[in-house]
């Protein structure tokens, strides 16, 4: 099995009304945008690399690149 590679891109928070302000201005339209606030069990953030991760990664620049878990999970002595 190839190793798994997880290039992770480099990026400031935004928000979703800095998304769709960029997206209208790449696609030259004007959405009507309605904010109705969070629900019940949203996330506010939304994170990328795990503070796991990130104890692991390799800094390529503008990249993270996050090396695949290859620990030995040991499932044959369960089955």
């Amino acid at each position: 099995m190839p190793s798994l590679v997880l290039p992770i891109q480099k990026a400031p928070a935004s928000t979703i009304n800095t998304l769709v302000k960029s997206v209208s201005k790449i696609f030259n339209v004007k959405p009507e945008v309605k904010e109705i606030g969070i629900r019940h069990g949203e996330k506010m953030y939304e994170s990328l690399l795990t503070a796991e991760d990130a104890a692991r990664v390799i800094d390529l620049g503008d990249f993270y690149r996050v090396p695949s878990d290859k620990r030995d999970l040991n499932y044959s002595k369960y089955f």
